[in-house]
């Protein structure tokens, strides 16, 4: 960067993947891009390069691809079950090859369940979820399994939580029924409990909790 510059924006990794070129080559996904792909700084002077080094369109970058071991891609975490939206939306942009954010239509997982687009490398038009689905097993060798189990502990916790209720109304029923059960005997404690509390109900509150 230059030391004049006023511009102190940093790009990051997606700027760099909507910013890649234009060849043939490059139509790939984000995660593929990330992870065959080095980013090297146009300033740095690579000599003899093992493969070939192509400039970003407008950024002050370049890419090269990788000539060992691809990299290790990290990506954020959404849950399925409760944060829908960011999880197919993650979905899309990791594993849709694509030109612009635009170019995916809410609701993220409408749009993962039955959008169509052309494929530029098989030359033909593909249901999105296909293309999700066949980039996605690279990485995630058993996404299937996973989300198989992720589906499972969500419904398990819901079941827990929806039994934790069951049992709160019942323990309350029971004694609303014992309460009623002692308003009705004939019990002189009772009334002395009563008026003790109308006097003091912040300091019976704090007894109770």
């Amino acid at each position: 960067m230059d030391p004049e510059d006023n511009d102190i924006y940093m790009s990051n990794l997606a700027d760099k993947y909507f910013d890649r070129p234009m060849d043939p080559e490059f139509d790939i996904c984000m995660a593929d891009f990330a992870s065959e792909y080095e980013i090297k700084s146009v300033n740095n002077n690579i000599k003899n390069p093992r493969t070939p080094i192509k400039r970003l369109q407008t950024l002050n970058f370049a890419v090269k691809k990788r000539c060992s071991r691809n990299a290790i891609i990290r990506y954020p975490y959404f849950n399925r079950e409760t944060d829908k939206e960011n999880y197919f939306e993650n979905l899309l942009c990791l594993y849709l090859p694509i030109r612009s954010r635009n170019e995916l239509e809410k609701l993220y997982e409408l749009f993962y369940q039955t959008a169509e687009v052309f494929d530029n490398r098989q030359l033909c038009v593909r249901k999105v979820k296909d293309i999700v689905k066949e980039n996605r097993q690279k990485y995630e060798a058993h996404f299937k399994e996973t989300e198989e189990i992720e589906s499972l502990y969500s419904q398990l916790s819901l079941d827990m939580r929806e039994n934790e209720w069951a049992e709160i109304i019942a323990n309350k029923e029971k004694k609303s029924a014992w309460s009623r059960e002692i308003e009705e005997e004939d019990n002189p404690d009772f009334n002395i409990i009563h008026t003790k509390k109308n006097k003091n109900t912040s300091v019976d509150l704090k007894q109770n909790f």
